[in-house]
This record gives C-alpha cells, structure tokens and sequence, in this order.
C-alpha cells in the first residue's frame, strides 16, 4: 500500500484501523477476539467522550481570567477546554 505522504506516526494509525477493519469483516472485532493479532488495545467501537459542563465558577474564572489580560490559549490550557469555549464564554456578557 502506498503510504500516501503520511508521517511515519500517521501511517501507524493508518495500518492499525485497516487491520481493525479487517478483523470486523471477518467478524472477530464484534466478539472482542483480538488476542494475538497485534490489536490487543484496539478499540472496535469507539464511544464519544463525555464532556462535562462548565460549572458557574469555572466560567466566572474564566471570565475574571480573560478581563485581567490572561490569553485565550492560556486559559483554554488551564481549564481543558477548546479555544472557542473560552471565545463563548467571554463573549456573552
């Protein structure tokens, strides 16, 4: 297979889900049968993270944060949450 101009970390990922796609055709992903295939930690059906919400004294933080000059990447760092989370959450006052 060509590797497309992927990194060497991208094609990893590349080869590791094709054979995961592999392993579902055939009908081993379903059963959580990977064992010696390699894909021991693979996920098969992968779930979406939970994000919890903001409590009010997290925003209030973050608000108080960002009137004090703070930057938006900073806080976003600090608090985990995306860029325009913070944008959202400074903007509606």
């Amino acid at each position: 297979m060509d590797r497309g101009g992927f990194q060497s970390h991208e094609w990893k990922r590349v080869e590791r889900l094709e054979a995961v796609w592999e392993l579902a055709k055939r009908g081993l992903g379903s059963s959580g049968d990977v064992a010696g295939s390699g894909l021991d930690g693979a996920v098969t059906e992968p779930t979406r993270r939970s994000r919890t919400p903001l409590t009010p004294h997290q925003i209030d933080a973050i608000q108080t944060a960002r009137d004090s000059g703070e930057s938006v990447m900073s806080i976003a760092r600090r608090f985990e949450v995306s860029r325009m989370t913070v944008w959202k959450k400074t903007r509606t006052r």
